[in-house]
């Protein structure tokens, strides 16, 4: 499986987030504390409708305002980068 722009979906043990589907919040949990974190947010078009940059922490909410479908939450954080697929209705 992959997600828009051929970004590969890699699990994590440590990486987990909530709700999906969601309707515009997304709850992101990385375990444990995370440095230089990226998050980006591509639609079906491989579009970013969002991204932004944190120093260091271990839970995010992010909002998401754009049009209902599928879209990619990437997440580089301390070397790593993670990919999950999820649904804006």
């Amino acid at each position: 499986n992959s997600c828009t722009l051929n970004i590969s979906e890699h699990k994590s043990s440590n990486f987990s987030f909530f709700p999906n589907p969601t309707s515009s919040y997304l709850n992101l949990n990385f375990g444990n504390i995370k440095e230089n974190i990226k998050i980006s947010v591509f639609n079906s078009l491989g579009q970013i409708v969002f991204e932004n940059r944190y120093n260091s922490t271990k839970f995010l909410v992010i909002e998401i305002c754009d049009k209902k479908g599928i879209y990619c939450l990437s997440v580089e954080a301390d070397g790593e980068v993670f990919s999950k697929r999820f649904i804006l209705n």
